[in-house]
């Protein structure tokens, strides 16, 4: 029987680490200039898989799943105490670093190895930990940290070793409109880095 012929990759850009830089706008800027050109986006994150779990286990105590917690209005409840006196984000950890005592490429492979357009861009909004990052650079990916002056440095902000090797630093100094375009900017060099088989 012939072999089926190999998969080409496809490019990865994942956004890390702190939170509340924008990222997710700048993920949003990536999405929104590449699909106009005709690029294929795909969205993802590391976390959403474990955010959806941990809503289907605590939920009784008021924790709501990852995407409530992303708005202006609700971020400052990520840091609020729940019924069990543990807050969402002290949740978050405690569970996601307990699957990955079993397993610690738990969460990656969900994200890295679902089925997606051939092609496409897959944009991770949450790039946090070391493994995470070795793993998109592993299949070529491109890491983007994203900094914003006077932002809160949580736990959570801190599972990333000092020395990671960033592809790229995008600085959150403008408007929301001026993050976006920078960001797509950096993804269509990546994008044209990567079809031409280079080093991200």
């Amino acid at each position: 029987m012939p072999k089926s012929p190999a998969t080409k990759p496809s490019p990865i850009l994942a956004l890390g680490h702190q939170s509340r830089v924008g990222k997710n706008t700048a993920a949003d800027g990536i999405a929104y200039h590449l699909r106009r050109e005709g690029v294929t986006v795909v969205m993802g994150s590391f976390a959403a898989l474990l955010k959806r779990q941990a809503h289907q286990l605590w939920g009784h105590l008021g924790l709501e799943d990852g995407p409530f917690y992303e708005t202006e209005e609700t971020a400052f409840l990520r840091d609020t105490p729940l019924a069990n006196g543990r807050t969402p984000v002290e949740l978050w950890i405690a569970y996601g670093q307990a699957v990955r005592a079993v397993d610690p490429g738990a969460w990656i492979a969900p994200v890295l190895e679902a089925p997606r357009p051939p092609g496409s861009l897959l944009v991770i909004t949450d790039l946090r930990f070391d493994n995470e990052g070795d793993a998109v650079h592993a299949r070529g990916g491109f890491c983007l940290k994203v900094e914003r002056e006077g932002t809160k440095i949580r736990a959570s902000d801190k599972m990333i070793r000092p020395d990671f090797p960033w592809d790229a630093r995008l600085l959150n100094d403008g408007s929301w409109a001026e993050l976006r375009g920078r960001a797509a900017e950096l993804a269509r060099g990546y994008i044209a880095t990567f079809n031409k088989g280079g080093p991200a």
